[in-house]
């Protein structure tokens, strides 16, 4: 029962643990203890007010009267018969006293704490210790995840390799990516990060996932279990890929995640004119949606079309799914290409990027796009050179 002396809280405020001083039906006036020399009195309904049990090593005060001071302590146990509290102090010294000699801090933060340090009322080692270690844990989780919010507040493992997928998609203004990991890497832990972090970033973001059937369960448990995309409500759209017609063409999508992207690439060249048009919706979802991933883990060699059908739902300016020739001589001399890529660096003389703009020319000969941005970095490089020589000068 609540009476004066009691000691409350209420579920409509964050106040925590106060004490009633007066009792005026249907009201309650609730003193709230910051610190020796400042408490705040509050109104509040009687309905709204639970009983507080204090538990063991929680700071504690006590006004002495014939000592004229404040005495502190840490609740050690609760005697349930004799309705008292047994109250451990300093020195290995102990008392007993009931819930209405007893005053705890409230969640109110410390405006001044000289006024606890002056009478030693500070927190107990028993909680620094304990607080310490959740600390230290925090802070080497947050640096491991590089203070994406997401990562560290999903039920998963951190791998580095899946961290650093996530971090290279999360900083990139355009988030429109394939991740092509093999089989039992973690893509569908990665693109469930990517998610849960777009959707605490974007209160306001809708997301579809497409999975193919038989994957559809899973993707809803980890979703679930992992991510705990249940929390956003109904932002969140999980469809199989066969039942793609769900989704509305005109939908308001920021957000759309495919997976096993290969199987909706096929069905681009399918015979079957509904697979055709399941593939239609997707792309013009696909290009459609600001942020996109697909996720597969098929080879390319052998699968080129479909490949370039993936390609050309992230991008369909540079990857023209008409132009299929061109791909595969990409893929051919993708070895030649990545170690011409490699050396275009900020710290590359300029000799040697002409040089390999040169072999990219020749690489891309078909591509207009690539040759355009060759033009402009060499335009960029004489620019360069004209300014070096007329410092030397």
């Amino acid at each position: 029962m609540i009476d004066v002396g009691s000691l409350v809280r209420s579920p409509k405020n964050d106040m925590g643990i106060g004490k009633v001083v007066e009792v005026s039906h249907p009201d309650a006036i609730v003193e709230y203890f910051c610190s020796v020399k400042n408490r705040i009195r509050k109104t509040v309904p009687l309905s709204l007010l639970q009983e507080a049990r204090l538990q063991r090593q929680t700071r504690c005060y006590l006004w002495s009267t014939s000592q004229e001071r404040w005495i502190i302590g840490r609740v050690y146990d609760w005697d349930e018969d004799k309705l008292e509290y047994e109250i451990d102090l300093p020195d290995s010294q102990s008392l007993q006293a009931v819930e209405a000699e007893l005053y705890v801090r409230c969640n109110i933060p410390i405006a001044d704490p000289i006024d606890i340090l002056a009478v030693k009322g500070q927190e107990t080692p028993y909680f620094h210790d304990r607080r310490l270690a959740f600390v230290q844990s925090a802070i080497e989780q947050r640096a491991v995840s590089r203070g994406m919010t997401g990562l560290i507040s999903a039920n998963i493992d951190l791998y580095p390799h899946q961290v650093e997928v996530v971090r290279r998609v999360l900083e990139d203004p355009i988030v429109r990516y394939l991740l092509a990991d093999e089989a039992g890497l973690g893509k569908t832990v990665e693109a469930g990060t990517i998610l849960r972090q777009f959707l605490l970033d974007d209160a306001n973001g809708r997301a579809v996932v497409i999975v193919p059937k038989y994957l559809l369960e899973q993707w809803r448990q980890e979703l679930e279990n992992k991510f705990y995309l249940s929390h956003f409500a109904d932002r969140v759209q999980l469809v199989s890929l066969s039942e793609i017609n769900q989704i509305s063409r005109n939908a308001n999508l920021d957000f759309l995640i495919v997976d096993e992207a290969q199987e909706l690439a096929a069905m681009a060249n399918s015979s079957d004119r509904n697979q055709q048009q399941s593939f239609e919706l997707c792309q013009k979802l696909a290009h459609k949606s600001k942020n996109l991933l697909l996720l597969s883990a098929t080879p390319v060699i052998g699968r080129e079309q479909d490949f370039l059908t993936m390609l050309h739902l992230l991008d369909p300016t540079t990857y023209r799914v008409d132009d299929l020739q061109s791909f595969k001589a990409q893929v051919q001399n993708r070895q030649e290409i990545g170690r011409t890529l490699l050396d275009f660096r900020e710290t590359t003389q300029p000799a040697v990027l002409q040089t390999k703009l040169a072999q990219l020319r020749t690489l891309f000969a078909k591509d207009d796009y690539l040759i355009a941005l060759a033009k402009e970095l060499e335009k960029s490089l004489k620019t360069k050179e004209t300014e070096e020589k007329s410092r030397l000068v």
